[in-house]
């Protein structure tokens, strides 16, 4: 009778085994927790897009309820233009720029336009100037618009051409805030207005 022989199982093959089978785990752990990772990120993510779409959405409300708020608290309405500007020959230099103010009031009772204060902000093709002998940006009135009536006043300002005609930057617009001072019956009030102004027909 012929005897069966067995095959021994050797302690390394046997400890290969065993570590292959950990290393599948492993594996597969890694994998699992790889998409449980970017899963997670993806959740950040998309919460992070809608806060910033919430954040948006209420500085968009603010700013529109601020804006008619504003509106609803102004009492006349203004209106800034310029009405002799450089010349298509200007050289550089300085020269005078002549401006006007249209003032609307609806209200019930009479103001009186008494000051207007103007700035520039940022540059342009020329640059107002202070009052060389005043030294100030203020320019006074005493012009009474009653009720239900619309003013306008014009006032001359010195400015410096910046820039030659034809050249970059002879065209640039010109911003100007305003702050316009009025006396009422019920007192004291200022407004402010902001304009960009064209430097060419069309703008």
């Amino acid at each position: 009778m012929q005897k069966e022989e067995m095959m021994p199982i050797l302690a390394h093959h046997d400890l290969l085994i065993r570590l292959e089978s950990r290393r599948h785990a492993i594996d597969r752990f890694g994998r699992i927790h790889g998409s449980e990772r970017k899963q997670a990120r993806r959740h950040v993510i998309a919460a992070m897009k809608r806060a910033t779409v919430a954040i948006l959405a209420a500085v968009l409300a603010l700013s529109c309820a601020s804006a008619d708020n504003n509106a609803k608290n102004d009492r006349v309405k203004l209106e800034l233009a310029q009405l002799v500007g450089a010349s298509p020959v200007q050289s550089v230099g300085r020269f005078d720029v002549q401006f006007g103010l249209q003032v609307e009031n609806p209200s019930k009772e009479a103001v009186t336009l008494k000051s207007i204060e103007l700035t520039q902000i940022g540059s342009g093709s020329y640059q107002i100037r202070r009052d060389p002998a005043t030294g100030s940006d203020r320019y006074t009135f005493n012009q009474t618009i009653g009720a239900g009536q619309t003013a306008a006043v014009s006032f001359w300002v010195h400015a410096l051409q910046r820039v030659l005609p034809g050249t970059f930057g002879a065209s640039e617009p010109v911003t100007l805030r305003a702050i316009v001072y009025f006396d009422s019956p019920s007192g004291q009030f200022h407004q402010v207005v902001q304009k960009v102004l064209g430097q060419f027909e069309g703008q």
